[in-house]
């Protein structure tokens, strides 16, 4: 169904006036945010025009909690290129001295074609940006880019990397197809189209409102919020491969609050139930030790020491989420069976537990069959390097994140 935005309707009055807010939304105060402004200053954008988007910056900053802890703002200007350098995320430290920034010196007006997708990506690949905190691009513009294609590309890039974008239309532009490839859903609160420039005036008292609630995208990286136990359990076979998997979730996982104890069920760990950190993981695991032979009993072996190191998790920390991370390799698989994964099924389907299975070189029709038995967790790790699989092991991040973090209304396993 097509989509239709209608135009805003502002009351114009005659001349330019501005507002000068200089007072703080409520929603805004001690958000930590990075928002960066990309402002179209191609041929078609008049001198005149082109200042009113720098005012529609001050006054959206107006409303903001300028602060390094909080919120921080970046803005560029582009055309055929993009401002060198931009007003970068560090620049300004407080509300004024960022205000002042806002100037022809280092936002000029540039002319040229519109090439968007290079302001894009340069923002996207930005290393100003904090970890953890909301990361929204706000593009102001008044027609199509020059590369729409490429301009989708990098918009989607943005967003798959934990960005918010919202799209400012201004003009009469029809093609609306081209903001809704860059802008992030649902539309109708990420685009703005005005028909004037000076109307931005309305768009900087809307802008803030929906910016500032929104909460930071996790993607590929864990911020604990809870305490909870990771329980990481693999077969006899590839226990290096398991262990890489293993560090690389470590790497990515942000627990300043040390929430999480972790629990290695390897044949080159020793027996680690109650608990650990990562920085005991040298001392508790070697991978020089000599991993043992799948046959028919791997697998309910695994079980059977899940279930005992649940236990025993549940008695140092009863309150606790735990998570089960399953490194399936290609030998144990082949033993496994509809009766062994409902076995691993049941574990997940407890009251404060969440399971997932993580392949390691699995075919496509091993998955299949865990997938029939445990729906939606369930990834592989392809042979090769991890440097090369990013979205899977962003994708495996989440998913063990959103275990962490997930209320638990009850628990139903007995502690004792």
């Amino acid at each position: 169904m097509a989509f239709s935005f209608a135009l805003i309707a502002v009351v114009a009055l005659m001349g330019t006036v501005h507002c000068q807010f200089g007072s703080i939304l409520n929603e805004c105060r001690e958000k930590e945010m990075d928002i960066f402004f990309l402002l179209d200053s191609s041929t078609s954008i008049y001198v005149n025009d082109f200042m009113e988007q720098q005012q529609f910056v001050r006054d959206v900053i107006n409303r903001l909690d300028i602060n390094e802890l909080y919120t921080r703002v970046g803005v560029l200007t582009f055309s055929d290129d993009y401002t060198r350098p931009a007003l970068g995320l560090s620049r300004a430290r407080s509300q004024a001295e960022l205000l002042n920034s806002i100037n022809d010196s280092n936002l000029p007006y540039r002319t040229g074609i519109t090439n968007t997708h290079l302001a894009l990506r340069y923002v996207r690949e930005n290393n100003e940006f904090r970890p953890g905190v909301t990361k929204v691009m706000v593009v102001v513009t008044d027609g199509g880019s020059r590369q729409q294609g490429s301009t989708a590309r990098e918009a989607q890039l943005a967003q798959d990397e934990g960005f918010y974008v919202f799209v400012v239309g201004v003009g009469q532009y029809r093609d609306e197809s081209e903001w809704r490839a860059m802008a992030s859903n649902p539309y109708d609160r990420f685009i703005f189209n005005v028909t004037e420039f000076r109307q931005l005036s309305y768009v900087a008292t809307q802008l803030p409102t929906r910016a500032c609630p929104l909460p930071p995208i996790f993607m590929g990286t864990c911020q604990v919020g809870q305490p909870a136990d990771v329980i990481f359990v693999a077969g006899p076979a590839n226990n290096d491969r398991a262990y890489d998997i293993i560090e690389n979730f470590v790497d990515r996982t942000r627990d300043p609050r040390r929430f999480l104890s972790y629990t290695l069920l390897l044949d080159i760990c020793q027996s680690s139930a109650g608990g650990i950190q990562p920085s005991e993981f040298a001392s508790y695991c070697n991978r020089l030790n000599e991993p043992g032979v799948a046959d028919e009993s791997t697998l309910s072996d695994l079980v059977a020491r899940m279930e005992n190191a649940i236990t025993i998790n549940r008695r140092a920390n009863f309150d606790a989420r735990q998570v089960i991370v399953i490194l399936m390799d290609v030998e144990t698989f082949a033993y496994a069976s509809y009766t062994t994964l409902r076995d691993f099924a049941s574990l997940g389907n407890r009251s404060g537990i969440e399971l997932v299975l993580v392949g390691m070189g699995m075919s496509n029709r091993d998955i299949d069959f865990a997938r029939s038995r445990l729906i939606g967790n369930v990834f592989n790790v392809e042979d090769g390097l991890l440097e090369y699989q990013e979205t899977v092991l962003r994708s495996i991040t989440d998913k063990i994140c959103e275990g962490i973090n997930q209320s638990t209304p009850s628990i139903d396993i007995d502690a004792n």
